[in-house]
């Protein structure tokens, strides 16, 4: 019963989608309340299994729901195709990189990118769990530039408090590579479609790949934009945006299973965008 009330209260929050950070909190307050030490594997879209724990937000969004950010999840599967690459930027546990490697078959590839050592951790052994051959980890961040930052490493329960930082208590060392240094060192020049979902360091990712954006554009990149997060490194989501915009791309809103066109001035409310490229335009 209680999944079937979740399930009900998630359609309100398409609807209404300004208010989905609030459901959000309330379930990232309600996983508090699971033990640390209880992991449990849980289907996914019929892609493959997650091993997750509820005590952590995203995990109990999992589990109660089947999916986290379900609509952007079943957007990139729509989009992707067998053959195709895939680069999952924040990858946390591994739920975009197992949908995302499923979609892409075995002659496609993932790349996916994750700086926390517990989400690391969790994302190395999903991918065992689901034989992702076609996949490759990196733990590391992508920024602006090349180097080290600071990184806070928080609790399980409190993961996606995980951030930047001036090196201090409570901090880790993590490498720092750009996206364009990346590409260049595999050779890969072309990229089907990027999730990226960095806690407010969006921009910095895009600068960092402004080789890519130019010349060899993704068709499709979903992100996610929150002033209160942006704000942490000196940027509005309106400046990200623009970013995108200045390389081609069509900023939509993505609200429920539809990609709305809005104006820069409307988009406050909203978090998950997916950038867009004409068809054809290089």
């Amino acid at each position: 019963m209680p999944r079937l009330i979740h399930r009900a209260a998630h359609m309100a929050f398409r609807i209404f989608p300004p208010l989905k950070r609030w459901d959000y909190l309330v379930n990232g307050i309600k996983s508090r309340f699971h033990p640390v030490d209880e992991e449990i594997q849980v289907p996914l879209l019929g892609d493959g299994n997650m091993i997750i724990n509820p005590a952590d937000g995203v995990s109990y969004e999992i589990y109660m729901r089947g999916s986290y950010e379900h609509d952007t999840l079943q957007q990139v599967k729509k989009m992707l195709w067998p053959g195709m690459t895939f680069f999952d930027i924040g990858a946390h546990f591994g739920q975009f990189t197992i949908v995302g490697a499923a979609a892409v078959g075995d002659k496609g590839a993932v790349h996916s990118f994750e700086p926390g050592p517990i989400q690391f951790d969790f994302l190395t052994r999903n991918s065992k769990l689901n034989c992702l051959d076609n996949t490759t980890l990196n733990n590391i961040a992508l920024g602006e530039e090349e180097g080290e930052m600071g990184f806070v490493v928080p609790s399980l329960r409190d993961l996606g408090q995980s951030h930047f930082a001036f090196r201090g208590p409570g901090t880790r060392t993590v490498k720092v590579t750009t996206l364009d240094h990346y590409c260049e060192e595999l050779g890969i020049k072309s990229i089907d479609a990027m999730k990226v979902d960095v806690e407010g360091a969006e921009m910095q990712v895009f600068r960092g790949a402004s080789n890519l954006l130019a010349n060899f554009p993704p068709a499709a990149i979903f992100y996610e934009s929150i002033d209160i997060l942006n704000k942490n490194f000196g940027h509005s989501s309106a400046e990200t945006h623009e970013l995108l915009e200045s390389y081609g791309y069509a900023v939509n809103v993505l609200n429920g299973r539809k990609f709305i066109p809005v104006p820069g001035g409307e988009r406050d409310g909203y978090s998950d965008f997916v950038a867009l490229r004409p068809h054809g335009s290089v």
